[in-house]
């Protein structure tokens, strides 16, 4: 099994369905060691992504500045990667967030 077979596997094999049965916490390590690995094989656009999913579990556990973090991350891969689909996808996200904590100008 390659590296990013095991991170493909943590991810859908084990985050998602441990997420959906609203083991949140358990499915949130699954991602981050996941994450850990796109991150050494250099896998940007999974990278991206799974950045997008912690974000969105720490925004479920209303850990908004946490999510704020992730979120950015992924924003920035985006840019450097080219991918303006992706780039807006992330505004979106953010702009929402910050319009959740009241931070109407960041939004």
């Amino acid at each position: 099994m390659t590296k990013k077979d095991e991170a493909l596997k943590l991810l859908y094999q084990i985050g998602i369905p441990q997420y959906n049965q609203g083991r949140f916490q358990e499915a949130l390590e699954a991602f981050l060691e996941a994450l850990v690995i796109f991150r050494e094989i250099g896998d940007r656009k999974e990278e991206s992504a799974i950045l997008l999913i912690v974000g969105a579990v720490y925004s479920g556990f209303k850990q908004e500045t946490l999510a704020l973090g992730y979120y950015q991350q992924s924003l920035d891969i985006e840019r450097d990667i080219g991918n303006t689909s992706g780039v807006a996808n992330c505004l979106i996200i953010l702009g929402s967030v910050y319009q959740s904590l009241g931070e109407y100008q960041k939004a």
